[in-house]
């Protein structure tokens, strides 16, 4: 996954082992789910994306390959969360 909000979605998947579930980290999104009813504008993800900025809500991001590997993703910012790791 590319998205930030898609990798902080799995990482809150549980682990079925019990160690290295207690040991991971925990995972806390914050701000309000996005309705399917009445999406919010630009990004629909940026209620929840810990990158997002204003930016992300006033132009809806083009889903590209920004690795060249295949590796598709709609995200202003995919570039600056790698910075980040």
């Amino acid at each position: 996954p590319r998205h930030p909000y898609t990798q902080a979605l799995m990482a809150a998947v549980p682990i079925p082992d019990p160690e290295r579930e207690r040991a991971k980290p925990p995972v806390e999104l914050e701000g309000d789910l996005p309705s399917p009813m009445n999406p919010p504008s630009g990004c629909v993800f940026r209620t929840r994306c810990p990158l997002a900025t204003e930016y992300c809500g006033k132009e809806i991001p083009v889903l590209e390959d920004k690795t060249g590997a295949g590796h598709w993703v709609a995200c202003h910012y995919v570039e600056r969360e790698e910075k980040l790791n």
